[in-house]
């Protein structure tokens, strides 16, 4: 059967289309890790993505669209609120 991957895609896009996001329910650009403005580093928090994959992901795209990406990018800066700045975990077990 040449297609027997089909139903199994068929399953998995169900899946992520149905289940709901790992975040905490607000997309946020957290203060670490970021690049830029930490927008890829929100999104992927909250859907429960690679960051690495999206930050390709988004290079690809923002180059296959001429840079629109850019534009959505920007928006997306000034739309999605900043988290709450906290030290990371191994900073705060340092300071007395």
């Amino acid at each position: 059967m040449p297609f027997h991957w089909v139903p199994q895609f068929i399953a998995e896009t169900e899946r992520i289309f149905t289940t709901k996001p790992k975040g905490t329910g607000k997309i946020l650009r957290p203060r670490h890790p970021r690049v830029i403005a930490g927008v890829c580093s929100g999104i992927a928090q909250y859907f429960g993505w690679d960051l690495a994959t999206l930050r390709i992901l988004v290079a690809v795209f923002t180059v296959a669209s001429s840079g629109f990406l850019i534009l959505a990018y920007a928006a997306a800066w000034v739309i999605i609120p900043e988290g709450q700045y906290a030290l990371p975990a191994d900073a705060r077990a340092t300071k007395s």
